[in-house]
């Protein structure tokens, strides 16, 4: 009976200071009733999983599967060598109907608008003409070079 008188004792009392204790440390209570976390513990899985979520968006962002990577260009047969001249290219000069001209070569950006970092208005500046200059800035990481080529439908043609 003593040792059970004294638990309850220190229980009581363990409650009644973390009680007393609130205003200064809103926890108190927690611990008091044996709380398995501590705050420093709580922050680190909070911000794991925000770092989580954050590289899986990047990574659907930069990386899309096969499957979601430019419907509309795996759903037909393009050929990338037809040649476009700049007066035809011109044409598609809106975020509905964007071509641009990268290297001589002619991308259609329509389907990539929406999910362009910089939002499509930046896209729309080059739309129908010559985004070489653009698209080489230093704003974009090397992989960007090889995704742009799931976007090509032509070759600008030889002016003569």
């Amino acid at each position: 009976t003593t040792a059970r008188a004294f638990h309850r004792r220190t229980t009581h009392d363990a409650r009644r200071r973390a009680t007393s204790d609130a205003h200064l440390d809103p926890y108190a209570s927690h611990r008091a009733h044996g709380a398995a976390m501590d705050d420093n513990t709580a922050l680190f899985i909070a911000r794991l999983m925000a770092s989580i979520v954050v590289v899986v968006f990047l990574r659907m962002k930069l990386f899309p599967s096969s499957s979601t990577s430019n419907a509309a260009a795996s759903s037909r047969t393009v050929d990338v060598n037809t040649e476009y001249d700049r007066e035809t290219i011109a044409k598609h000069a809106s975020v509905s109907d964007l071509w641009v001209i990268i290297d001589d070569k002619v991308y259609d950006l329509t389907e990539y608008a929406d999910e362009h970092p910089g939002g499509p208005t930046a896209l729309a500046k080059h739309a129908g003409g010559d985004a070489t200059k653009g698209f080489k800035g230093p704003q974009h990481p090397s992989r960007v070079f090889d995704m742009v080529e799931d976007y090509r439908i032509g070759v600008l043609k030889a002016s003569t």
